[in-house]
């Protein structure tokens, strides 16, 4: 038997350059054989033959077919094998590199659909069987019949001086992994076709397969030599995955032995079967659309984990990046969710491989929320691929005969092969249509079929006019049945006039070429025709004489080293073809163009060198070139006593507090909005400094008020402080100028206190006032000096000015207090009062009073005019500034006294 076997195949090998190839597996073995009278008898015998000596021990595997294997295709790094065993097929026969075929160890037992092997036979044509064999087979024509896996099943070829078969066995049970590896392979004959390809065969221990690619230089690819093509996994005839191409994102089937592929797999590109365990820390990041639609549902993935198995999942989402929710929905087997939103989300995932316990965290994903100019309605498609399509679509200005939109090939009419179409989106792979208010334009639609004949078809296009987000009725442009007859048939044409009452910007145009007559609608179905999308210009009318600037509104004086805010926001607008852009002079007779400014309404600044700066607008018509320019804005520094130390949030989108609203006495500042959600809670610092000075009197009380607010939806806490400079040296003196500090909660976001002004107080000059709102509670700089840079806040700037009342009773010019002290100042709570007083003064009463204005202490002494001293004594109290207030008949005097 074994001599009948020899010889069949010898015959085989022996015709084997007279194509097509002969295959010389087990069941071409066969069929030769009855080919050479042996009789059909001998099927049964030879299959039972080669059972017998070629089966091996049946283990448990994870799948046990090959059609029951995941598929998974990614993109990876491919590493060239170092250290391995290379075979020399020039010593195996005389077949060399070409049709040849080599048994080496995997190195561990590895189970492929249900059966163990421990070695695997490499073949130069370009795929390798499971287990040991002595058959070499020729590029596929039908079914698979060996247990093997296919990288490119070709009439492949190897060449001794540039190509190389190495295998090497890597890591430790039961994580051990099996490469052989195909390096610089070409096709046959090589001198014709050579290396363009290397690719990998990976065994993994755990039971999982892959292919990993890379391209090489060879020009050629699978397929070039005529011969067939195949690629994936075979456990027998009947039971394999096929891949359909060598793409990024092939489809495998069960059912149909694909033999035709062409092509050259990407560097990097990886097909796998199965799942490997995870081991170690994972690693991967979210995968998710940058923008999608409100409410509509979507998908977000991890990149790089699909071919891997033991994970858990733990999914977090953030409406603000900065406080975040555990997910509770559903999860997929590679850890992918769905979800719908209607404002932006952030999405991060923590990753756990159960192997190793060990655990990883993405980077925050953003998604935003896409236009409403991708997010019509999706309903309108033809449920048919085949029929009646849009050859051609054009929009031609009506006026000047420019072609503003000319997209698609209507040639030819009939059987056209291209009209399989049944939904085609251009709005982003084509620029947006510019269409002009009040102007008219022609609309031409060129119908094309995939049959010889036409039918009628109905067209109509809709220009969301209003932007709304819905093709309104009113918004239909065009309405017509496709001619039938010469000499355009299946050609539809009509103009519109783009009305004035139209939006502004970008909005969306749909065309519908629907079979029969019946109206298309904007959102259903039809059976045959096509929808197509795009995106149009909506702009106001050109513009056409010198354009109007408006004025530049902001800052005209700063201190050094802070940044201000100029705006424009009153120029000519509706109009098409204005070009803004902000000049600045040292001078203001040479000019230089501001970067990065143009068609800004706003401008920021830094003040840094302490000299005047001129600002203004310029506008260009570009239909007209002609300019026009802004009246000069003039920003000059401040004057020293305005300008106290640099204190200001960071800003940016960590800023998260501002002062909502700041009054003392009869003044009062409101930037308006809620404490939570305000929009308007963006600002780093504001100047008041060129307000009219807050008049208020020494030896009075004051309340204010501080109002908290924020962007965000959730309260934080913040630290309030306010300051004044009551001896007017242009600094605050710390603490007796800090003279106030509280801090707010989610129920207490509007802080109110008093202030005494001291009769010591500089009066009759104006000096400095400030207020901080700062996120950081704790001790800082920032906040209890009232100096230096912070995270999140606002810091609020004042003038004031303090008044001392005229004495005006003549009753009382003999009436006063003189020479009088307060000692040891500082003390630590026991103090003297010492003066004299004039001969009127019969009764003395003091007062203690914090630096808020509560009072700590009262009494009241008789005195028979002359010297009064008195000790007093408050140990106990607090640290700080304290306010000593002496009443003498109606003369009030005030010191400041330190307990410290």
């Amino acid at each position: 038997m074994f001599y009948v076997i020899a010889f069949a195949c010898y015959n085989l090998l022996q015709r084997k350059r007279s194509p097509p190839k002969i295959n010389c597996s087990l069941q071409s073995i066969i069929t030769d054989m009855r080919h050479y009278k042996f009789g059909p008898g001998i099927g049964l015998v030879l299959t039972l033959l080669f059972s017998m000596f070629l089966g091996l021990p049946v283990a448990r595997a994870q799948f046990p077919t090959a059609a029951a294997y995941p598929f998974t295709a990614s993109q990876k790094t491919f590493n060239y094998v170092t250290g391995g065993t290379a075979i020399n097929f020039s010593t195996v026969n005389t077949l060399n590199w070409d049709d040849n075929y080599y048994n080496v160890p995997i190195g561990f037992t590895f189970t492929f659909a249900g059966t163990a092997y421990t070695t695997v036979t490499p073949q130069t044509n370009g795929y390798m069987v499971f287990g040991n064999t002595t058959a070499m087979t020729w590029p596929p024509y039908s079914a698979p019949t060996v247990p093997c896996m296919m990288g490119g099943w070709d009439d492949c070829e190897g060449d001794p001086s540039a190509s190389a078969v190495t295998y090497k066995t890597t890591g430790t049970a039961p994580n051990r992994v099996f490469t052989l590896e195909f390096k610089n392979w070409g096709l046959w004959s090589y001198a014709t076709y050579p290396g363009f390809i290397s690719y990998q065969y990976i065994l993994y221990e755990s039971g999982p397969l892959e292919l990993v690619y890379k391209q090489e230089s060879g020009s050629s690819h699978f397929g070039s030599n005529s011969y067939n093509t195949a690629a994936g996994i075979a456990k027998s005839s009947t039971d394999y995955q096929s891949l359909n191409n060598f793409s990024a994102s092939p489809t495998p089937t069960t059912s149909t032995f694909n033999v035709s592929l062409t092509g050259k797999p990407a560097t990097g590109q990886s097909y796998l079967w199965g799942q490997v365990p995870c081991t170690g820390t994972p690693t991967t990041s979210v995968s998710a659309p940058s923008e999608v639609c409100p409410n509509k549902p979507f998908s977000v993935a991890l990149n790089g984990l699909a071919i891997y198995s033991g994970f858990t999942f733990q999914w977090q989402t953030s409406v603000n990046g900065t406080t975040w929710t555990n997910w509770t929905g559903p999860v997929g087997s590679a850890g992918d969710i769905t979800d719908i939103i209607s404002a932006p989300k952030w999405y991060r995932c923590s990753v756990t491989c159960t192997n190793s316990s060990q655990s990883f965290q993405t980077q925050p994903f953003h998604i935003g929320i896409s236009p409403f100019y991708y997010c019509y309605c999706a309903g309108s498609t033809a449920t048919s691929g085949s029929g009646i399509d849009i050859g051609n679509i054009k929009v031609v200005s009506f006026a000047s005969g420019q072609v503003m939109l000319d997209n698609g090939n209507a040639t030819p009419l009939q059987s056209n092969a291209n009209a399989n179409k049944s939904y085609t989106d251009f709005r982003k792979t084509l620029a947006p249509v510019p269409m002009y208010h009040d102007s008219a334009y022609y609309l031409l639609i060129q119908q094309i079929s995939s049959v010889s004949a036409f039918s009628a078809g109905s067209a109509a296009i809709f220009i969301d006019y209003n932007r709304n987000g819905t093709f309104d009725p009113w918004e239909r442009v065009l309405q017509e049945t496709t001619s039938q007859s010469l000499p355009n048939p299946g050609l539809v044409r009509d103009t519109f006039l783009v009305p004035d009452t139209a939006g502004y910007g970008i909005t969306g145009m749909r065309v519908i070429l629907r079979q029969g007559t019946t109206v298309p609608d904007t959102c259903s179905s039809y059976s045959d025709g096509e929808t197509e999308d795009y995106l149009v210009d909506l702009r106001y009318r050109p513009c056409d004489s010198i354009p109007k600037t408006g004025v530049i509104e902001g800052d005209t004086s700063m201190c050094v080293g802070y940044d201000y805010i100029l705006t424009d926001s009153t120029y000519q607008t509706k109009r098409h073809g204005l070009l803004r852009l902000w000049q600045h002079s040292a001078d203001a007779i040479n000019w230089v163009d501001i970067n990065s400014s143009v068609d800004k309404d706003t401008l920021m600044r830094l003040f840094n060198n302490g000299q005047p700066l001129f600002y203004r607008m310029r506008m260009v018509c570009s239909h007209t070139n002609d300019t026009g320019y802004s009246p000069v804005h003039k920003v000059n520094l401040k004057p020293t006593y305005k300008c106290y130390c640099f204190s200001q949030s960071l800003g940016g989108i960590n800023d998260t507090s501002d002062v909502g609203g700041f009054s003392i006495y009869n003044f009062s500042v409101n930037d308006g909005g809620a404490h939570l959600g305000n929009t308007r809670a963006v600002r780093k610092r504001q100047d008041f400094t060129d307000l009219q000075p807050i008049e208020m009197w020494v030896d009075s009380i004051y309340q204010f008020h501080v109002f908290h607010t924020m962007p965000s939806e959730i309260h934080s806490d913040a630290k309030i402080t306010v300051f004044a400079d009551f001896n007017n040296n242009h600094q605050y003196d710390i603490p007796g100028e800090r003279i106030f500090t509280g801090f707010t909660n989610v129920g207490y976001h509007t802080l109110i206190s008093n202030v005494v002004i001291p009769n010591a107080a500089i009066v009759d000059m104006p000096t400095g006032m400030r207020v901080i709102v700062n996120n950081n509670v704790g001790p800082n700089t920032q906040s209890d000096d009232g100096c230096g840079t912070y995270i999140s806040g606002e810091t609020e700037d004042f003038m004031v000015i303090f008044r001392r009342p005229f004495n005006v009773s003549v009753n009382n010019t003999t009436a006063d207090l003189r020479t009088v002290q307060v000692y040891p100042n500082p003390s630590s709570g026991k103090f003297t009062i010492d003066f004299y007083s004039g001969n009127t003064i019969k009764e003395v009463s003091v007062r203690v009073l914090t630096m808020t204005g509560q009072q700590v202490f009262s009494e009241v002494y008789s005195h028979n005019s002359g010297r009064f001293t008195r000790e007093l004594d408050i140990e106990g109290r607090a640290k700080g500034v304290y306010f000593v207030e002496i009443n003498a008949d109606g003369i009030k005097e005030t010191k400041r006294m330190v307990i410290k």
